[in-house]
């Protein structure tokens, strides 16, 4: 029940951060606040941070190359977007930390794969070997 209920919940998860990538990367228009510890590079690591929690309910969906790709153009497609937004700075630099925060994204997702997909996969075997007595 718990893994149903979780496994539903991923597509909502998905398409909210989607909302909320597109939404602070296109329409929101204030300046972010810089932390000092960041000097400077707060941007940067917002990028990281948003693909990073973006990737985790769509890898999770979609373990696959084409859900890498789609995550790398919509970054692309963000940047693309703010060239016609005054006040915005685009670059390839914003581009390579989201491209991080989808390769640390993916990497937490393989990993729990492998730690929990062996025992779901031997709880799937066991489990229907006893549903049919």
């Amino acid at each position: 029940m718990t893994n149903h209920l979780f496994r539903n919940s991923l597509p909502v998860a998905a398409i909210t951060l989607v909302g909320v990538v597109l939404y602070y990367g296109i329409v929101f228009d204030a300046p972010l606040p810089d932390h000092r510890w960041l000097n400077g590079k707060n941007d940067l690591a917002l990028h990281a941070l948003a693909f990073f929690a973006l990737s985790l309910p769509v890898l999770a969906l979609m373990p696959r190359l084409v859900s890498v790709i789609g995550l790398a153009g919509l970054a692309v497609a963000v940047e693309l977007a703010q060239l016609r937004i005054p006040r915005r700075n685009q670059g390839v630099d914003d581009i390579l930390a989201s491209l991080v925060g989808v390769a640390l994204g993916g990497a937490v997702v393989w990993g729990l794969h492998q730690l929990f997909g062996r025992r779901l996969d031997h709880h799937r075997r066991h489990g229907a070997k006893s549903d049919t007595k």
